[in-house]
C-alpha cells in the first residue's frame, strides 16, 4: 500500500474515508506504492535493486474493495461453470489457464494466503483496456469528470515509448496464460519498444506456461531467469 492510503486509512474512520482508501488502480500501485518500497528497502540496505512484477464509481460492485473470494466472484465462477466445455474441477486452471509444472503442494501452500483482494477501481480499470484495446488512464464515463482529472474529455494513453532505451527489460509470457497477456498483447507491446536498445530487452516465450508457472514452476528460475 502506498503512503497516502495508508495515512488515510489510519487516521479517519467514515465512510468517505473508506471509499477514499480503494480509490485507486495498478497506476497508483505504479507511481505511489513502488517508489514507496523502492525507497525504503533502498534505504534500510544500500543495495541495488531489480524488480520483478507479476501479473496487476459506482457500478453494482461500488467504489471499494473487490474480494476475489467474495460472493460476487462466487456468483461469476458458478455462471462460467455451468457452460459446456468448461471444467471447473480445477478452478485455478479455468481463471489462469492449464498450469504445466506446479507441484500441487506448492499450489494448496500458495493459495493459502491468496489472491488478495484488490480494489473495484481497478478491476473496472482493466476491464476498460480490454474492451478498447487500448493502454489508457482509468475512464470516469463522463466528459466532465475526465476533465476534471486529465484536462480532456477521454482518458489519455500512456506512452510505453517513452520508457528510456537504455532500461534493461525482461518479459516472459506463457502461450497457455489466459489471465493476462496473450501472445497477440505482448508482439503489441514489443512493437511499440521496437526502437528499445537490443542489448537491454530479453524476451523468453514458454509455450506450455500458464499464468501462476512463472512464479511457481519447479524449473521456473532456469527457464525465466538469465
Amino acid at each position: 500500500m502506498g503512503r497516502r492510503r495508508v495515512k488515510i486509512y489510519e487516521t479517519e474512520k467514515d465512510e468517505g474515508s473508506v471509499m477514499a482508501y480503494w480509490d485507486w488502480t495498478w497506476e497508483q500501485l505504479a507511481s505511489d506504492d513502488l517508489p514507496a518500497m523502492y525507497d525504503n528497502i533502498h534505504n534500510q540496505t544500500g543495495q541495488k535493486l531489480y524488480y520483478v512484477g507479476h501479473s496487476r464509481r459506482t457500478y453494482r460492485l461500488g467504489l471499494r474493495e473487490f474480494i476475489a473470494g467474495g460472493s460476487d466472484v462466487s456468483k461469476l465462477l458458478a455462471g462460467v461453470c455451468s457452460l459446456q466445455l468448461i471444467d471447473c474441477t480445477k478452478p485455478i486452471d479455468v481463471i489462469a489457464g492449464p498450469h504445466c509444472c506446479i507441484k500441487p503442494s506448492m499450489m494448496d501452500g500458495s493459495f493459502d494466503h491468496a489472491p488478495q483482494s484488490t480494489s473495484t477501481k481497478n478491476i473496472i480499470h482493466s476491464a476498460q483496456m480490454i474492451r478498447t484495446g487500448n493502454t489508457a488512464k482509468y475512464n470516469y464515463g463522463d466528459e466532465s469528470e475526465n476533465k476534471k482529472h486529465y484536462g480532456q474529455p477521454t482518458s489519455p494513453l500512456y506512452n510505453v515509448s517513452r520508457i528510456p532505451k537504455d532500461i534493461p527489460l525482461l518479459f516472459g509470457y506463457g502461450g497457455k496464460d489466459s489471465l493476462t497477456f496473450d501472445v497477440n498483447d505482448v508482439k503489441h507491446l514489443l512493437d511499440n519498444l521496437k526502437d528499445h536498445q537490443k542489448d537491454k530487452l530479453v524476451v523468453k516465450y514458454k509455450e506450455v506456461y500458464a499464468h501462476f508457472d512463472f512464479v511457481m514452476a519447479g524449473n521456473a528460475k532456469s527457464e525465466i531467469c538469465i
